[in-house]
């Protein structure tokens, strides 16, 4: 049995890491998920991936646009900063 997928497909894959949480921000003015820990009463971001919005459908799209209103940062050097929104 021959498959078209040139790797075989892995099954009960664990994580390495654990992350506590992930949402939609505007990270250097670009839409992406982002993934945080939260320790000591803080969120530490600890990586992001950007996305495109038409990937996600309209119902979708409402709750990434009530996410992005909350959450922007910057990105450089390795370093996150949020920005203040007014």
């Amino acid at each position: 049995m021959s498959s078209s997928f040139p790797f075989p497909i892995v099954k009960n894959v664990k994580f390495k890491y654990n992350f506590d949480g992930w949402c939609f921000a505007m990270i250097n003015e670009r839409l992406a998920e982002i993934y945080f820990d939260k320790k000591k009463g803080k969120s530490v971001i600890w990586a992001h991936c950007y996305v495109k919005l038409n990937e996600f459908n309209k119902k979708e799209q409402k709750e990434i646009m009530a996410d992005i209103k909350k959450y922007k940062f910057s990105y450089r050097n390795k370093k996150y900063k949020r920005i203040q929104l007014q």
